[in-house]
């Protein structure tokens, strides 16, 4: 069997809710229990072992039974019973006969059936309250899975019996549950046969997720290209799952990642030179987190994916019948497509600067005459202001084809572009990326300002942005002025409008900038004098003093914040400054996931065992003593508190501690916040005994639950009362070399 709290630990996926279908008698409760599990949902289809079920639940009030079948349908089915009543099933037997001749069917009755979904909603369930599944139904394991996809949106870890081979009529394998389960952001990552190899236990738990909150909304869909080909060939390489908002790609080139599920941290790439990218190299590679940025990387990042890249930007049937049609009208005018990119429009400037179409006609001079039957193909987003500079080339553009795609009005010229003979682009992302996905051009040519003159290129191993531009500042400019943009919005907009222009435009920016590294830069005289207003608001009760805590956090880390009060802070704001700051600092200051791997030890290393189910203002009050005291003893920091949670709920201790270090960031005019913390989940004793033996001592609480699985095992471990803490002088390794 599978140990099912090892792979906990291994993974990160510690449960709090719990859904058995096929749950026979019961035997997982004491299991369960132990495991610290708040609910859990057994549901028995057979009702004679039901009711032996309800028996042995007796002694579990958060634990309760259901007696029905679980399938992909809501309808009466038939139960086939059998001999040994752990090998019923919906489905009939068919090799388990073979493999064990002594197990035969026995009678069959009618019962109940419905789907997972279903039944929530019946019995008036959150499905957001569990997040463990566990199946043992005998073969019908996927016809369950198939009618839980809303349950399977909030699940993180599936236990499930397998099958290798047919032992029931119809039963799916492991790879049709693989499949399924894939498709749905979940991997394998156990399995094992211990009584016989045609069936056995498998475990699955959801792949690390990353996302892209501002797909769609972060430049035109040059920059759309690039940063999807980005997310998903990092997901690819990392086997990661992708979170999208709806954007044009879906509609052009079917994609149909999963949407946005949360708010994930965000990381900000803010250049497109690779050598000094932060997210493609970065080890361990980010997970969990929103990226933001162009990532228009030199092209030789994205040449060993070449297929996979041009895999993600075939269009859909219906595009391409439309699309199609205009490269046969464009095809049946000559016989060597010429296209040209002449983008104007928000091009200019010392970052972007325009080409003249001179350069370009003195490229088409001699080597037009080279060619069979050319015909001119011109993509520009202001045809009128280029026209009549190629007139002698009798040049055709959309407007010639009777295209029409009103859903994405610019993908036209781009696909045709994509398949012309040779190119000549504007140094645009846009004609780029469709040279990436060209595979019939001989002839690429861009501009090159330092020769005013077009030159060949490779698209698959040259810059997006060659020398003679400056697209990678532009970045950081571009955060710069948004930054001045947002600081004289919030000081001017009246209350009502603040608040709607945050909510639905402006928000997303203040996050991007929060996370960018613009805290980093030095501070100009303009600003250090705006910051020194911010903070004396701050300081004062003057009405809507609050607009400048936006202000201070488009400028300042958290932990340079000032103390302040949120007692006249706008809930919608509240709500925003606390997840802002709860974020940054759990970045700091908390273990990543239910358990970590890195405790983050230092030289005096102590812990609690609270009891976490006592009422939050009482435990707060503890919590916040021990803190404290922590983090003004003259040793602070050398210590790390490491918190118990047993099997608590990590995700919302993890935002009560935060909340609470947050209160006293905001309370106390600290430089940094020196208070170290580690939450600590279910260790076996092996572990504990080695965690132990690197403590200075158990800090003693009012109220506490020692989650460990002997309490002998802290015999030897120094008790410490919190009104004697402050006092302590602990010796450390330094002591020693100092003697």
């Amino acid at each position: 069997m599978l140990n099912l709290q090892k792979l906990a630990l291994e993974h990160d996926v510690q449960p709090y809710g719990v859904i058995h279908v096929g749950a026979h008698e019961g035997q997982e409760a004491a299991d369960y229990a132990a495991m610290g599990v708040k609910q859990v949902l057994f549901i028995e289809a057979n009702p004679t072992v039901f009711q032996r079920l309800q028996a042995n639940l007796t002694n579990y009030p958060q634990m309760q039974a259901v007696n029905c079948a679980i399938s992909d349908r809501n309808a009466p089915v038939n139960l086939h019973l059998t001999s040994m009543d752990q090998s019923s099933s919906i489905l009939p037997l068919k090799l388990h006969q073979q493999v064990y001749p002594d197990i035969t069917e026995t009678a069959q009755i009618v019962v109940a059936s419905k789907t997972l979904d279903v039944l929530l909603q019946d019995l008036d369930l959150n499905p957001g309250d569990f997040n463990w599944l566990n199946l043992d139904i005998q073969g019908a394991e996927l016809l369950a899975l198939k009618g839980a996809e809303n349950l399977l949106s909030y699940v993180d870890a599936i236990n499930t019996e397998v099958n290798f081979t047919e032992l029931y009529a119809d039963c799916a394998l492991i790879d049709q549950i693989d499949d399924f389960l894939r498709q749905r952001g979940f991997e394998r990552v156990a399995v094992t046969t211990p009584f016989h190899p045609s069936w056995g236990d498998a475990f699955y738990v959801r792949q690390p997720t990353i996302a892209m909150s501002t797909l769609g909304s972060n430049g035109r869909f040059g920059n759309q290209f690039f940063q999807y080909a980005f997310l998903k060939l990092y997901a690819q390489e990392h086997n990661f799952h992708v979170e999208t908002p709806n954007w044009i790609g879906q509609i052009l080139f079917g994609h149909r990642d999963r949407p946005l599920s949360s708010k994930l941290p965000m990381v900000v790439e803010e250049t497109n030179q690779l050598e000094q990218a932060q997210i493609p190299y970065t080890t361990p590679p980010y997970k969990h987190v929103d990226f933001w940025g162009y990532f228009q990387f030199h092209t030789r990042y994205y040449a060993p994916y070449k297929n996979e890249l041009r895999s993600l930007f075939e269009p859909v049937p219906e595009i391409a019948t439309v699309v199609n049609a205009a490269l046969n009208r464009l095809q049946a005018k000559g016989r060597t497509l010429v296209g040209l990119h002449l983008r104007r429009g928000d091009f200019g400037g010392s970052a972007f600067p325009i080409a003249p179409t001179t350069w370009y006609r003195e490229w088409l001079r001699g080597f037009w005459e080279s060619l069979e039957d050319p015909v001119l193909f011109i993509a520009s987003d202001e045809p009128e202001k280029v026209l009549q500079d190629f007139a002698d080339y009798h040049p055709v553009t959309l407007a010639d084809l009777e295209v029409q795609l009103p859903q994405a009005e610019f993908y036209p010229d781009f696909y045709l572009l994509s398949q012309c003979d040779a190119v000549a682009i504007s140094n645009s992302s846009f004609s780029h990326a469709a040279c990436l996905l060209n595979q019939r051009g001989k002839f690429f040519f861009r501009p090159h300002f330092p020769t005013a003159k077009l030159i060949p290129f490779d698209p698959w191993h040259s810059e997006i942005w060659p020398q003679g531009t400056n697209a990678t500042e532009t970045i950081r400019e571009t955060l710069i002025q948004v930054r001045q943009h947002l600081t004289e919005l919030w000081l001017q907009l009246p209350p009502p409008e603040l608040e709607q222009v945050y909510l639905q435009q402006k928000g997303g920016w203040q996050w991007i900038i929060q996370h960018s590294s613009l805290h980093e830069n030095p501070l100009s005289s303009q600003q250090q004098e705006l910051l020194d207003r911010a903070r004396a608001a701050l300081a004062t009760d003057e009405p809507e003093a609050w607009r400048w805590l936006l202000v201070l956090i488009l400028y300042l880390p958290p932990e340079k914040l000032p103390p302040m009060s949120l007692a006249d802070v706008p809930r919608w704001l509240k709500a925003e400054f606390s997840h802002y700051l709860a974020y940054s600092i759990r970045q700091r200051n908390l273990s990543q996931g239910v358990l970590s791997r890195d405790l983050r030890l230092r030289e005096i290393n102590l812990i609690i065992f609270p009891d976490w189910s006592q009422p939050e203002e009482t435990l707060t009050q503890a919590l916040g003593g021990v803190l404290q005291t922590i983090a003004h003893h003259p040793q602070s920091n050398e210590i790390t508190l490491l918190m118990a949670i047993g099997s608590g709920h990590a995700p919302t201790i993890d935002g009560l501690v935060s909340s609470l270090v947050m209160e006293m960031l905001l309370q106390e005019d600290w430089n940094e916040p020196t208070v170290e913390i580690t939450l600590i989940g279910n260790l076996n004793s092996e572990r504990w005994r080695a965690l132990l033996s690197l403590l200075a001592g158990r800090i003693i609480l009012p109220d506490e639950k020692f989650a460990v699985p002997h309490p002998s095992l802290l015999t030897a471990l120094p008790e410490l009362a919190i009104e004697d803490l402050a006092a302590r002088r602990f010796a450390t390794r330094w002591d020693h070399k100092r003697d």
